[in-house]
């Protein structure tokens, strides 16, 4: 985190995404959540959420838990997990600047009729795409057994 505070990155920007153990532990521990003083409303979409410091953490269930081949998404690449990449528990990122959205079709907008509905029907769209990741605004924390 000194690597983003050392960038000038604003606190209030920055999300830490943590697996389920350790946001357990985060939460076990007397001194590092106060959850009797928390701002966040107690329903449950908050109870895995919390603010430390004024960044905010999140737990997720979505850190691979075996190496090898793992399809992520059904529209997206595949990637190869090894050994090493399952030490990686938690990805601390500043949610303005870690990437650069590019436009990749600007807002469009047509007219045509639907005879069948006796309507005018109004499309409009856009689509956008990540153009750039910023490493310098994204650090991920690597976890060791003592």
């Amino acid at each position: 985190m000194g690597i983003l505070v050392k960038e000038r990155q604003p606190l209030g920007d920055l999300k830490l995404v943590v697996d389920t153990d350790i946001f357990s532990d985060l939460q076990e521990h007397p001194k590092a959540l106060n959850k009797d003083f928390s701002t966040r409303s107690p329903d449950y979409s908050d109870r895995r959420v919390a603010d430390v410091d004024g960044v905010t953490v999140i737990e997720s269930t979505e850190f691979p838990r075996v190496a090898g081949a793992l399809p992520l998404h059904s529209a997206g690449n595949d990637f190869t997990v090894t050994a090493n990449d399952l030490k990686f528990k938690a990805v601390l990122f500043n949610s303005q600047l870690a990437t650069v959205i590019v436009e990749a079709q600007p807002f469009t907008s047509r007219m045509y009729d639907d005879p069948k509905e006796f309507a005018n029907v109004l499309d409009c769209y856009a689509m956008y795409t990540i153009g750039q990741r910023r490493p310098d605004t994204v650090v991920a924390f690597e976890f060791v057994a003592p």
